[in-house]
């Protein structure tokens, strides 16, 4: 069938949410803290990766695209927030309209698009657990195109129909939940670091920043005012007995 186009879609998913990790590490001023501008950012990256995904899609006889453009959406659901998911989606839409052309195919893969969005966003607000948010919204997903493809797929082929079928919804929910197991991993190893990295810039016992700290904040200010022609002063204080 189209195996190769959903694991090229696979392929670009894994990519493009590891290099999406590293570019919000490096830039971390437009995603801290939780600000619209953190929403919009994130939605028209997820928006430019669900329309990726589509462009790698597989074209069926009704002249519709399956791709796993649904899985930017229910990340940004999950991970962000309601109005990154409206942005990706409403990219995600728009681009499908004016790529592909208007038709029956594209009206109602516009309508899966809203409707994915709806109820994902319900489902963020009623369910508890990102991994039980992540089922509910990947199954409803499917069932949608399952619904839709029945009417168009089945006159022409109940084979054809049912092989395309199966195979969305396999690589849907395994697309699905490796990119959900890399973002909680990738996260997860995030705060691990940042944790690793006061422990080792402050005194276990008191609390207070050590050498280290003091190594790499005197080397950020050298730098600054070297780049900035300013001069810089240095104020040393001994204390003796600090602990007594």
């Amino acid at each position: 069938m189209f195996v190769h186009n959903f694991i090229s879609n696979f392929s670009i998913l894994v990519a493009f949410l590891f290099v999406g990790h590293q570019l919000v590490k490096r830039f971390p001023r437009l995603v801290e803290p939780q600000t619209s501008l953190k929403q919009l950012v994130h939605g028209v990256m997820y928006g430019f990766l669900g329309i990726v995904l589509m462009g790698f899609g597989f074209k069926t006889i009704d002249g519709s695209l399956l791709d796993l453009r649904h899985v930017p959406i229910i990340l940004c659901l999950i991970f962000v927030g309601a109005m990154a998911a409206f942005t990706a989606a409403s990219l995600i839409a728009i681009a499908r309209i004016l790529l592909f052309g208007w038709s029956e195919a594209a009206f109602f893969a516009v309508v899966a698009i809203i409707l994915v969005y709806i109820f994902g966003m319900i489902l963020s607000k009623k369910v508890r657990g990102v991994w039980n948010q992540w089922a509910m919204a990947t199954l409803f997903s499917c069932i949608i195109l399952t619904i839709t493809k029945y009417f168009v797929l089945v006159h022409h082929s109940l084979e054809l129909y049912i092989g395309v079928i199966a195979e969305y919804w396999f690589f849907s929910f395994f697309g699905g939940y490796v990119s959900v197991s890399l973002i909680t991993t990738l996260r997860r190893n995030e705060e691990i670091l940042k944790d690793l990295e006061m422990r080792v810039k402050k005194d276990y016992l008191t609390g207070v920043h050590n050498v280290h700290y003091f190594e790499d904040s005197y080397r950020q200010l050298v730098n600054q005012s070297r780049e900035l022609h300013q001069s810089l002063s240095l104020i040393v204080l001994d204390i003796v007995f600090s602990r007594r």
